[in-house]
């Protein structure tokens, strides 16, 4: 005897309504919002591209990566949109004591530690985390542990760890590569970047984001950007 089974739901029933906004997973607006997108990314496709339900349908897993990507990207567009807003009026930032990471000796994260024959004088912790032996990164903690005068002590910053100080851009946490105090008393925030990344929308953020920092702090804190093994625009930066 041959089991009954219910009707099957129309394509595009399936596709507009329930089935497609289950499978996209996008926490960052209402659910009303986001079927009323998708439906509109829908109707493009049908009415202006010239797909069928069908050749959509065949191809959903691929459909739906390529809205996941749209609204990726959408998100990303609104949150530069706000970042940028921001700096309309930089009298809206402030430099603020309460929100300051605190070092305290026993309390840095890192995943591995300096290793190097090379001594690296004054840094805040006895150990040296996330600093590789040799290459451009370490060259710059070279110059800042041993060449660079006036230095009371220097932290390497640790990506994303809790013990580690952080701006936000538009997209994510920055964290620059070293923090050093100064003995005449400015804190100063170093990131050093390779020129194969220095033009990116990402470093344009972060050293926007930086210098900002730096200005809103009233004189307590600077920042450096760093490229090409330029360290001339440390001691700029820290006269």
């Amino acid at each position: 005897m041959r089991r009954l089974r219910p009707p099957r739901q129309p394509v595009g029933a399936v596709w507009r309504g329930g089935r497609l906004n289950r499978n996209l997973y996008f926490p960052y607006s209402e659910r009303d919002q986001k079927v009323a997108w998708l439906g509109a990314a829908m109707d493009h496709l049908l009415q202006q591209r010239g797909f069928s339900l069908d050749e959509l349908a065949y191809r959903k897993f691929r459909l739906r990566g390529a809205l996941q990507r749209k609204m990726a990207a959408g998100l990303m567009l609104a949150k530069r949109r706000v970042f940028d807003g921001l700096f309309a009026d930089e009298s809206g930032f402030a430099v603020r004591d309460e929100h300051s990471i605190v070092l305290e000796q026993g309390r840095y994260a890192y995943d591995f530690q300096y290793t190097g024959f090379t001594p690296l004088k004054r840094h805040f912790f006895p150990v040296i985390g996330n600093l590789k032996n040799s290459g451009e990164e370490f060259e710059c903690a070279e110059f800042i542990a041993n060449q660079m005068d006036g230095v009371a002590w220097w932290v390497r910053n640790v990506e994303r760890k809790t013990t580690s100080f952080w701006l936000q851009t538009a997209s994510d946490r920055f964290y620059p590569d070293f923090l050093v105090q100064m003995e005449n008393g400015p804190l100063v925030a170093i990131e050093y970047e390779g020129a194969h990344i220095a033009d990116s929308q990402d470093s344009h953020e972060k050293q926007r984001v930086g210098d900002l920092w730096a200005r809103r702090s009233e004189g307590r804190c600077r920042f450096v950007w760093v490229e090409n093994k330029n360290w001339q625009a440390i001691k700029d930066g820290v006269r």
